[in-house]
């Protein structure tokens, strides 16, 4: 009897693990590091990551639509990266944000309906259209930046990107406004 509730006991154990599996890796994804750096688990640390999240949670967001649809997006991050140089590029000519944002809007609108014409119009696979188009806006951005690494001199933009409402980036307000 012993035996068979130490089994059933273990049992138990390993469901739970199972069906937790994910929870319990977050928390080692959280824990482990903070072993191994200090300023891990730091307020600037934590502000970054949040930022980043804030930013992929909206495009996500996007894409969750393009899911519902039936298909996929894998050219999103190519279309970000490129969008990020020529908004780079642009404001460092011009500092005005309400000049550079709607571009950037423009840019971005069209790199959807172009992915979307061969997707929709041309019927090609959205899987072999988008993993296209992501090489093709990867290769826009490092053509544009001469593939070297290009800084942003724009305090402006830059401060539009710092711009903060309570403490906690605009970026972080605007995530679970959208959702």
């Amino acid at each position: 009897r012993e035996e068979m509730m130490r089994n059933l006991s273990t049992k138990r154990v390993g469901y739970f693990i199972l069906r937790n599996m994910i929870y319990i890796l977050c928390i080692l994804l959280l824990v482990v590091p903070t072993l191994f750096s200090d300023t891990y688990l730091s307020g600037a640390s934590i502000t970054i990551l949040i930022k980043n999240i804030a930013m992929w949670g909206t495009m996500a967001i996007g894409v969750s639509f393009v899911i519902l649809l039936g298909c996929n997006d894998l050219s999103i991050g190519m279309s970000a990266s490129m969008m990020t140089v020529i908004a780079v590029l642009i404001g460092n000519r011009i500092s005005s944000p309400f000049v550079v944002v709607p571009i950037i809007l423009v840019v971005g609108v069209c790199a959807g309906i172009f992915n979307g014409f061969l997707v929709g119009v041309m019927n090609m696979n959205p899987w072999i259209t988008t993993l296209g188009t992501q090489m093709v806006f990867k290769g826009i951005g490092l053509l544009l930046s001469n593939g070297t690494p290009i800084f942003n001199y724009n305090e402006v933009l830059l401060a539009f990107y710092e711009f903060k409402v309570l403490e906690i980036g605009e970026l972080v307000i605007t995530l679970p406004v959208i959702a």
